[in-house]
């Protein structure tokens, strides 16, 4: 008897209680359902409908091809031509974009920040875009990049860099101190003098592109050379 008069007076209490027509499923629903916010609104929407509309993670970066430039200067070496630019058309002042995903791949899977397959595509995606990235990490390692791998991370500070340029979901990169990410580098001189002309070229496409159509017109419409030099910095 007594379970039975729980039931009646939780139902009629249920009943008694304020409800709302949500504005998406359409279902009279309990004030619960909303946000304080949502029930004020006339076209209102519950929660379970505004969680089910919440937007899907985003797509892995694309892997495909990308146009390459010759980097003048360096035989054979290339960087892709479709890098987003600034509207400053030349080179950030700091390189920790660039740089600590290369030294991340060069170290190895780094715990908290990026897993081995993370590191994977991330050489992947970065070589679609520096196709020297894979020959860079190669000899980086057999200058002896492991050695820094302690003191790189025990003085990493400041926010991590994703590892997959401007992209989420792909792994990050703990901000080296930007002395020691030039240390480093510095282990294959070669490595940082092309890297440098790389990113001056990645970074300067409209003046580039500019400085190729004065070239064409001035040898009576053949096209001129591509290229660029060093100067970037860490941070």
């Amino acid at each position: 008897f007594f379970s039975l008069l729980m039931v009646a007076w939780t139902s009629s209490f249920t009943a008694a209680l304020p409800t709302r027509t949500c504005g998406t499923c359409h279902q009279s629903k309990p004030r619960g359902m909303f946000s304080n916010k949502q029930w004020a609104k006339p076209q209102r929407k519950c929660v379970a409908c505004i969680t089910g509309q919440q937007p899907a993670p985003p797509s892995p970066p694309s892997l495909d091809p990308r146009p390459q430039m010759n980097v003048l200067g360096f035989e054979g070496l290339t960087c892709c031509t479709d890098w987003p630019q600034l509207k400053k058309g030349e080179p950030p002042n700091a390189q920790s974009a660039i740089f600590n995903p290369l030294i991340a791949c060069a170290l190895g899977s780094i715990e908290d920040h990026c897993t081995a397959e993370q590191l994977q595509f991330a050489q992947q995606w970065w070589a679609a875009a520096l196709p020297a990235w894979p020959r860079w990490v190669a000899q980086l390692r057999d200058a002896g990049v492991a050695t820094w791998r302690q003191e790189l991370i025990a003085q990493a500070k400041g926010t991590p860099n994703p590892l997959v340029h401007k992209a989420k979901g792909c792994g990050t990169v703990p901000h080296f101190q930007g002395r020691m990410q030039m240390q480093v580098l510095a282990l294959v001189p070669d490595v940082s003098c092309q890297l440098d002309a790389c990113i001056f070229c990645l970074y300067s496409q409209k003046a580039l592109s500019q400085s190729t159509n004065v070239q064409g017109e001035g040898s009576g419409g053949s096209s001129g050379s591509r290229g660029g030099g060093a100067g970037a910095a860490a941070t």
